[in-house]
């Protein structure tokens, strides 16, 4: 068995408030903490130990590339404002002025970044903390779940191209999308980035993505079979980003036998203290199967590190703040 590298990506930021769900924790009532998928959330996962950051991006009406969760504004955005305040627009609707106008988190003090922002944020940190190799996991969320997508080659093109100009390595770049068809589009830019194919929790597999396209893409539930046809589908694939209850023994040899890094995300995610013993379980099922790489996109990364969940008798390398993020 190979080195097993273990770290911790800040999702949308770090501990992010998840209002559509009314999931508001005492962590997030401080007036002070930031909303997610903003620059203050950002710099607050990276300052958390965070290894890096995955966030959300999709276009505005005049090409800007803009974080945020949902192209439809009443969810993430309108679902804080005040009452009487109109709760209707979407993100691929509206200007870049338009859009940075608007007050988002539960307390109403964030404003929605640019993806330049945050490769900036990003340049910054990294020379204060030159020791960090710091990844962004950028996902492409366009408009999915709405019956409007816009071209799909205009959102690549204009990633692909933020990418590039950013100056930040693209070997330290992930883009994930639940639609392989957005992967083969972004392998076919040769940008050199990471391409992480997301698999979704069981209750929504087999729902459409794209409501409006004739291909009728659907979400895919994690299994080897659909590890093995996104592999031949997707040239270049490097990562598979599942759902965290969807990680078996079966699943992790498939991951493994094609030497993919393995990133899941917390669908309900409780607070790490809460969820050891599962956690726990799930990294060891991934080292046992021989995966070399994971990273947890979590809320919580400050807390997640200090569970120290690299089980000792499986140990090959450090966990820590600098373990490797291809």
């Amino acid at each position: 068995m190979g080195h097993f590298s273990l770290g911790y990506w800040g999702h949308r930021g770090s501990q992010t408030d998840d209002p559509v769900l009314g999931r508001v924790s005492p962590h997030y009532r401080r007036p002070e903490h930031p909303a997610e998928n903003t620059l203050p959330a950002f710099r607050a996962a990276l300052d958390d130990g965070a290894d890096g950051l995955e966030i959300d991006v999709m276009m505005s009406c005049d090409g800007a590339l803009v974080v945020t969760h949902s192209n439809d504004l009443s969810q993430h955005v309108f679902t804080v404002q005040q009452q009487g305040e109109s709760r209707e627009g979407y993100v691929r609707g509206r200007t870049l002025n338009d859009l940075r106008a608007l007050p988002v988190g539960v307390h109403r003090n964030g404003t929605i970044p640019t993806l330049s922002e945050v490769f900036d944020l990003l340049h910054t940190y990294s020379a204060q903390h030159p020791d960090r190799k710091l990844t962004l996991n950028i996902e492409m969320k366009d408009v999915k779940g709405t019956f409007d997508p816009p071209d799909r080659d205009a959102m690549v093109e204009a990633l692909a191209h933020a990418i590039r100009a950013s100056g930040w390595p693209p070997e330290r770049v992930v883009v994930s999308s639940f639609a392989r068809e957005d992967l083969v589009a972004m392998a076919a830019q040769k940008t050199g980035v990471g391409l992480g194919m997301l698999f979704t929790s069981p209750e929504e597999a087999g729902q459409p993505i794209y409501k409006g396209r004739e291909t009728k893409e659907t979400y895919l539930g994690f299994t080897p079979q659909t590890i093995n046809e996104t592999c031949q589908m997707v040239e270049g694939l490097t990562a598979l980003h599942p759902e965290l209850g969807s990680i078996t023994g079966e699943t992790m040899r498939a991951a493994a036998s094609e030497g993919l890094a393995v990133n899941p995300w917390f669908d309900h995610e409780r607070h790490p203290s809460e969820d050891r013993e599962r956690l726990r379980d799930k990294v060891q099922l991934a080292k046992a199967a021989g995966v070399n790489e994971m990273h947890l996109i979590t809320n919580f990364p400050a807390a997640m590190r200090g569970l120290k969940l690299q089980p000792a008798a499986l140990a090959h390398g450090k966990e820590g703040a600098n373990s490797p993020a291809r």
